[in-house]
């Protein structure tokens, strides 16, 4: 989210934040010194930026199940299909939104 970069003045900076529904640290963003040109861009870095909650899939991928175990629900893979250790992870899908990936 960089609204609060539309107008920064030569030297100037501003702040990127996450977009919602994303958390983490803004990072700053500089108007080149001296600038006289209004059509340059900041610099930047984007911010690292992760999911404060990952929405579970309505219809998990036929190569995982979650059951509980002892009183905890996990993912493990489906009959059928083999592994040492299901990872799941918050990604973000194509629309920005917060994604459930397992691999």
């Amino acid at each position: 989210n960089a609204t609060e970069c539309a107008f920064v003045s030569p030297g100037g900076e501003c702040r990127i934040h996450c977009r919602s529904p994303f958390e983490g640290e803004s990072t700053a963003a500089r108007c080149p010194g001296g600038n006289t040109d209004p059509s340059t861009e900041v610099r930047w870095t984007p911010p690292v930026c992760g999911a404060a909650s990952c929405p579970e899939p309505a219809v998990p991928p036929p190569s995982h199940r979650r059951r509980v175990v002892d009183g905890t629900e996990v993912w493990e893979c489906a009959p059928g299909f083999s592994g040492t250790e299901v990872r799941v992870a918050c990604g973000v899908g194509s629309d920005c939104s917060p994604v459930m990936q397992f691999s």
